[in-house]
């Protein structure tokens, strides 16, 4: 337990904190779901405008530190590539 007032603050903080990340990565994880559904289903316009969001969320997850910087990239990346690679497969 916290017994100076500096850790108190600090641990209400945390928990704002951490529900806010909470928040941010089942964001992402949603967006990515929903990617992977429209690519099933073979409707690419709808998983590129998914991406678009998804790009945004992954780049405010980023900017804040709920993850890291080139976790962020890497998220990116691989979801393009796989995006590129079911339209190549489509066609």
């Amino acid at each position: 337990m916290p017994n100076n007032n500096q850790a108190k603050k600090r641990v209400r903080q945390n928990v704002v904190h951490r529900l806010r990340n909470r928040v941010r990565k089942a964001h992402i994880r949603t967006y990515g779901r929903r990617i992977d559904a429209a690519l099933e289903a073979g409707d690419f316009a709808t998983a590129e405008a998914e991406y678009v969001t998804f790009q945004m969320k992954v780049d405010k997850a980023a900017k804040t530190h709920t993850i890291h910087v080139n976790a962020a990239a890497r998220r990116k990346s691989r979801m393009a590539s796989r995006i590129h690679k079911a339209k190549a497969a489509a066609k």
